[in-house]
């Protein structure tokens, strides 16, 4: 027997003495077309063989390889980036779990793209506060014009515009009975939660509070994760009851998931669930059903060897008060000598907002290693490297700066490039940036970065060295309309010419 899907419909093939069978596994006969058939993925799946062979139907690397006609095609992507697109026309709802630095915000804009121009359509955003400006600069580069009018919720009285379309919210926001009964009134037809890893436990009150709006969410949820198992697959368990239940039948309920893919058993402590078993299925029945996974290996030909990303945070009252002070520089002046940011008053207002801005970084970074085995992170002055150093401890890293010997500077760079346990490197741009390798990790944050372009390449190579194949993503950690984020604009644009004219 042999699974086939056909729009919308899985048809099995069978020979006439396998018809009882076939009808006992849940398959029902149609007069039109004179074949066995279900819309239920779960009974398709009985077919002996077919879970691998319907889960290779989808997360193919390129637009050539992807399954159906060209809905879509977006110059603006790369052709895996298309592709996914059409696989998240294709599905009901979506878990969207390409890896780190893969766009994945890109290919959820762009799905919107087509189905705005529906006026019954409205969106919900969540994800962490960090991210909330990220997504408008993403709408404002990936967008089409004027088809979003966007509202960013930033505290928690604020008043849901009905006139629009897409409203951004971050997930401690839904503890909030005025923001969360608004969002239910606002009935979203689409629904997205970025860095799904936050509603991983059903018991907290965002998990259940999500669980709601999807409900509400009629037309499609996609949930964005640069991995779907954070830790073990028990982790998995609420996300797919909530968006797509049939991936696990039978197993929908805990303790039957648990002995089916998680080898629980009872321990010295109570039922153990920290457990994997059965992965090769749970693989088969994610990418059969709701899931798509791209790894970076296998796009490689179609990324560029870097991506810089800016990532800018809101400003709040302190951050907002330190960015007034900079006001007194010029922008003309700064991009003639951009090595005057390191020295005298304007030295110091970078070093505050840097300590005022930390305690994001410190969530964004944590964040990203849910998702990465090791990060490079990069700062100027010691007591926030200090503070990365502390809040990261957890990560076991280590820190080189400006002063250390030879050898131990090399001892924390062996101990990164080869102990899997230290997963974060802090170093000093100027101690750091030059003369050693990184290439361990392929994510660098920048929480202070220098605005010199030749420095800032500097930096990006110790993850990037000749040979070292994997692609690196570079993000700078800015507050919104501060200096930082328009002279590091000024000196991308410098790096892409002077890279043109050495390449």
């Amino acid at each position: 027997m042999k699974v086939i899907f056909e729009n919308g419909k899985y048809y099995v093939e069978c020979t006439f003495e396998q018809r009882k069978e076939v009808q006992k596994m849940g398959f029902k006969w149609c007069e039109n077309t004179k074949r066995w058939s279900t819309d239920n993925w779960y009974v398709a799946s009985k077919v002996e063989g077919a879970l691998p062979e319907l889960a290779a139907k989808y997360n193919k690397s390129s637009a050539e390889k992807a399954q159906g006609p060209k809905l879509f095609q977006d110059s603006r992507l790369m052709p895996f980036q298309n592709a996914g697109v059409e696989e998240i026309i294709s599905r009901k709802n979506v878990l969207l779990a390409d890896e780190p630095g893969l766009g994945k915000t890109a290919q959820v804009i762009a799905f919107l793209n087509l189905a705005l121009p529906s006026p019954t359509y409205k969106v919900l955003i969540i994800c962490p506060a960090s991210l909330k400006l990220n997504w408008i600069r993403e709408f404002e580069k990936f967008g089409i014009e004027d088809t979003y009018k966007i509202q960013m919720l930033s505290g928690g009285k604020d008043k849901i515009n009905p006139e629009s379309n897409v409203v951004i919210v971050n997930y401690d926001m839904l503890k909030s009975k005025i923001i969360f009964d608004q969002l239910l009134e606002y009935s979203a037809r689409i629904l997205i939660c970025d860095e799904a890893h936050y509603i991983k436990n059903a018991k907290t009150a965002r998990s259940k509070s999500t669980a709601l709006l999807v409900k509400k969410a009629t037309k499609k949820t996609i949930l964005i994760t640069g991995t779907p198992l954070v830790n073990r697959p028990i982790e998995l368990h609420s996300i797919l009851k909530m968006i797509s239940p049939e991936t696990i039948q039978p197993y929908e309920d805990y303790r039957r998931y648990a002995f089916k893919f998680c080898s629980a058993h009872n321990g010295r402590w109570g039922f153990n669930v920290n457990g994997s078993s059965n992965e090769a299925e749970l693989n088969y029945r994610l990418r059969a059903t709701c899931m798509i996974r791209r790894l970076a290996q296998d796009v490689l030909p179609q990324l560029p060897e870097v991506t810089l990303q800016l990532l800018p945070f809101e400003q709040d009252k302190k951050t907002k008060k330190i960015i007034e002070e900079e006001y007194r520089f010029t922008f003309e002046d700064l991009t003639k000598r951009p090595e005057v940011g390191s020295v005298g008053d304007l030295a110091k207002i970078r070093h505050d907002l840097a300590m005022a801005k930390l305690p994001t970084s410190l969530q964004v970074i944590s964040d990203l290693l849910e998702t990465v085995n090791k990060v490079v992170v990069f700062a100027y002055h010691r007591d926030v490297m200090q503070g990365l150093f502390d809040g990261l401890k957890e990560y076991k890293p280590v820190m080189v700066v400006g002063g250390m010997t030879a050898e131990n500077k090399q001892k924390a760079v062996d101990a990164f490039q080869n102990d899997p346990s230290v997963r974060v490197f802090v170093g000093q741009i100027q101690a750091a940036g030059v003369g050693i390798t990184l290439t361990a990790a392929q994510n660098i944050e920048f929480v202070e970065t220098s605005w010199v372009p030749g420095e800032i390449d500097q930096a990006v190579k110790r993850c990037k060295r000749i040979g070292q194949k994997s692609h690196v993503t570079a993000r700078f950690h800015i507050v919104a309309d501060s200096l930082d984020e328009t002279m590091l604009k000024s000196a991308f644009d410098k790096l892409k010419t002077i890279n043109k004219i050495v390449k």
